[in-house]
């Protein structure tokens, strides 16, 4: 239900205003996923770990709020995506063959499978190396990944959509993407504390990331905005590979260098943004 949800309203965002802030737009607007991933365990251990361990109270606050969520939107009448695209996004696409042309397009899946993949495997093993490598306990690790990581995050996707008002959207992903490198090259080579600290440089670096690829991604894709989303939203499936990619590598080597999986990810996703002007000509 949530990957509908998505589909459906990222396009929104995207095209709901001046083409060229579309990718402000969508940053500002998930910007609030980091709060949620703050405040999400934080309400989850209060029922969790109060007397008597309840589970099925948070899942029914949030039952709750979906369908006060679902009633609102059906009173809302939205326009239909693509009856009048903006001037970025005329350029029309006649069926499949023609979407899967758009390069933009295409790399920008490819780009959004990868980031995906590297978000997830970085998130499943935070804990792991910091405490294999910077001798950090599970608990602290835990509280670092709550506040420290989601809240550079966050920070960085505010700072992200701020930071697009003057300069395009490509260039600041291509920013992000190099720090992103250099961070995860931090995480292999200098595995202690630099390498820790590395790793809480990733977040802030990768925090504008999927927002931005998104919304590049649509730029061109016309009266097909809609399949082009959903395709978009399927590429999450990257987070189911890149934890096993990693731990393979953990076993046969070291936890460290398990984090090279993200790095090629992150090589990937500078080239794209680098590349993207050419590639949408």
């Amino acid at each position: 239900c949530l990957t509908c949800l998505e589909t459906a309203a990222n396009p929104y965002v995207t095209v709901l205003g001046d083409p060229e802030g579309s990718e402000r737009r969508l940053n500002l607007a998930q910007s609030f996923n980091g709060l949620g991933w703050i405040c999400g365990p934080l309400v989850g251990g209060f029922f969790l770990f109060a007397g008597g361990g309840d589970v099925s109270t948070p899942y029914a606050i949030i039952g709750c709020i979906v369908l006060v969520v679902a009633l609102v939107f059906a009173r809302v009448k939205l326009p239909e995506i693509g009856d009048s695209p903006a001037p970025e996004m005329q350029k029309e696409s006649t069926g499949s063959r023609g979407l899967w042309k758009e390069g933009t397009f295409t790399f920008g899946l490819v780009a959004l499978f990868l980031y995906v993949a590297a978000q997830t495997g970085i998130n499943s093993f935070f804990i792991n190396y910091a405490t294999e490598t910077a001798g950090i306990s599970a608990h602290e690790a835990s509280v670092w990944l709550s506040f420290g990581g989601m809240g550079l995050f966050m920070a960085g996707r505010m700072g992200g959509s701020w930071l697009m008002r003057s300069v395009r959207a490509e260039k600041v992903l291509t920013a992000c993407a190099v720090g992103a490198v250099a961070s995860m090259a931090a995480v292999i080579l200098l595995p202690g504390k630099a390498g820790w600290y590395g790793l809480l440089c990733c977040f802030l670096c990768e925090s504008i990331m999927f927002p931005t690829i998104f919304a590049l991604a649509l730029r061109k894709t016309g009266s097909n905005t809609k399949r082009a989303s959903s395709f978009l939203i399927m590429s999450i499936v990257g987070g189911a590979i890149a934890p096993i990619l990693m731990g393979a590598i953990a076993d046969a080597s070291s936890m460290a260098a398990g984090f090279s999986v993200p790095l090629v990810c992150f090589v990937v996703i500078a080239v794209y943004a680098y590349r993207y002007k050419a590639i949408s000509l």
